[in-house]
């Protein structure tokens, strides 16, 4: 259960996290680029944060 809870709060951060990037580029092609990057920074930053979250909630939990 913790896997599928863990897995759906993983994409919707990759994909808000994608998603607001995406929308928020101006400048043309680097530009793009650039929120690529920091989208998949941005990314891998929150899933670690969240995953830290979901470890401390379970371990108090169990």
């Amino acid at each position: 259960m913790t896997g599928l809870v863990k897995s759906v709060v993983f994409g919707l951060l990759i994909g808000l996290i994608g998603v607001y990037r995406g929308f928020s580029v101006r400048g043309g092609p680097e530009a793009v680029g650039r929120a690529t990057t920091s989208a998949v920074v941005t990314s891998i930053i929150a899933c670690i944060v969240a995953n830290a979250c979901f470890t401390a909630f379970f371990y108090v939990t169990d």
